[in-house]
């Protein structure tokens, strides 16, 4: 017998019912590789418990997850409870409708004492997705991977961040989007967008996502004199959760953004924040992003902080 999970034997997993807003589900992996986010969880939960996550709104299931770690309090950040969960999306989201259950309410469901209601959307998966239900079968019956590229300690620095809506939030991040724009265009970095340029972007910078959602990117910049079109998330502070650090927001406007440019602009990546969590910097390089600090200064100061390498032009700002 093997015991983990403070004395849990393997195999007895929870498995709640986990609900949010359909815009915190947009780009899951689908295929064979599950991927790791900062999420909120229930405070009685361990490492190894199931998750069923649903979209509200949509009424559908569209993936599952697995507790990495046991839930941390957000002390620092939100106040909420917090696990790294790893998480695989559905290639074929069910309707609740084809699960037989009725709507639920609150963020959280037990299940685990209703195995004949996890069977009904289990079976409805295993239709059209039938290695998402022997992944979520293989996950009940073994141990979790160690943690080793994240610290469960960063995430009480963990906070809800809202889905993208139809305008960018008003206050100091907007003020530091404009900062950053106009520095970047001063010192020659950057360039504001022109008709030539063939990137059709209205209502600011407006993106229809795949998904059928949308949002707006934070700045997109053509480099002088280069093909390169820079795609800008900013933050006041790069905390762990699934759209406050940038990373979910890039990965989700960089597909939209080539749908509307000239297909020869290669596209940049870059998160700028004045602050960012221990270890946050570790998601940059897996996701083709680069994260830059800004230092308040006269003249401000820009620094590398993570990602697969430091962009060249960086070397030619003031110091």
């Amino acid at each position: 017998m093997i015991v983990g999970m403070r004395g849990r034997e393997q195999g007895a997993r929870r498995v709640v019912w986990q609900r949010a807003a359909a815009g915190h589900f947009v780009d899951l992996p689908t295929g064979t590789r599950a991927a790791t986010y900062a999420w909120t969880t229930k405070p009685a939960l361990r490492r190894g418990d199931l998750s069923l996550l649903y979209a509200n709104g949509r009424q559908e299931f569209v993936g599952i997850g697995r507790l990495l770690c046991d839930p941390v309090e957000a002390d620092l950040g939100d106040g909420g409870w917090w696990t790294f969960l790893q998480v695989l999306g559905a290639k074929h989201p069910v309707g609740r409708d084809k699960t037989g259950l009725a709507a639920g309410r609150g963020e959280f469901t037990d299940l685990t004492a209703r195995p004949a209601d996890v069977a009904r959307v289990l079976a409805a998966f295993r239709h059209r997705d039938p290695d998402l239900v022997e992944r979520f079968e293989r996950w009940r019956t073994e141990l979790p991977p160690a943690l080793r590229a994240y610290e469960p300690e960063d995430l009480r620095w963990s906070e809800r961040a809202e889905p993208a809506k139809d305008a960018p939030p008003p206050g100091g991040e907007l003020a530091f989007q404009r900062e950053i724009e106009g520095f970047l265009t001063e010192s020659g970095v950057a360039r504001p967008i022109e008709p030539r340029d063939g990137i059709n972007l209205s209502a600011g910078h407006h993106l229809v996502e795949r998904a059928g959602g949308f949002g707006f990117a934070d700045l997109v910049l053509p480099r002088p004199r280069t093909a390169s079109l820079m795609l800008i998330e900013v933050k006041l502070h790069a905390r762990f959760g699934r759209a406050a650090n940038g990373i979910s927001q890039i990965r989700r406007y960089r597909p939209a953004l080539r749908q509307v440019s000239d297909p020869s602009w290669r596209i940049e990546s870059y998160v700028i924040a004045k602050r960012f969590v221990p270890s946050v910097g570790q998601l940059a390089k897996a996701a083709n992003v680069v994260m830059l600090q800004w230092h308040d200064g006269d003249p401000p100061r820009l620094e590398f902080h993570a990602g697969r390498r430091a962009p060249a032009w960086l070397k030619r700002l003031p110091r």
